[in-house]
């Protein structure tokens, strides 16, 4: 009799909390012919618990992010890569002649990060050189939806990773 799973499929583009586990198997291969595959990853709102006022400056976030990520997976001596993200930006303009405690409001420019942070250990068969048996990356991204990287621009900035100066070798 065949092994049957009783386990309903999680739709990680549904979550809206932060798993810790990833679709089996999600490989990416780099402009360099290195192939990846995500083993593990966790999510979180970039700007969750930000209940009034504009957005921290998207540095601020980058540097916290790192720091997480960090804490998230403390197992790698190299900085975690952080891969480029699209800023959205704009300008609060009050409707005219409103007044905000007893003074005008100042027109406010604001800039911030897809409203999803991502971490991620990536790992590679293919050795670096040395005589380990592969090679793995933490990895940290933002993204508008939570659930795996699929949008072009999140995509292309993965295949653009440079791996061997990020990636450290490993062994069983």
């Amino acid at each position: 009799m065949p092994f049957t799973s009783k386990f309903k499929r999680i739709d990680l583009g549904a979550s809206t909390t932060s798993p810790d586990i990833v679709p089996y198997d999600w490989q990416l291969r780099l402009v360099s012919g290195r192939e990846i595959r995500l083993v593990r990853m966790s999510q979180h709102q970039t700007y969750g618990g930000m209940l009034n006022g504009l957005p921290s400056e998207p540095e601020e976030k980058v540097l916290q992010a790192v720091a997480d990520a960090n804490e998230w997976d403390c197992n790698f001596h190299k900085r975690p890569a952080v891969l480029p993200a699209a800023i959205v930006s704009g300008t609060r303009i009050a409707p005219e002649g409103q007044v905000h405690r007893d003074r005008w409001i100042e027109p406010k420019k604001w800039e911030m990060l897809p409203v999803v942070t991502c971490f991620g250990v990536f790992e590679s068969s293919q050795r670096q050189g040395g005589f380990e048996d592969f090679s793995s990356s933490l990895v940290i991204w933002f993204q508008g939806h939570f659930g795996i990287p699929a949008d072009a621009g999140t995509l292309v900035a993965f295949s653009l990773l440079d791996w061997d100066r990020h990636a450290e070798e490993c062994n069983w």
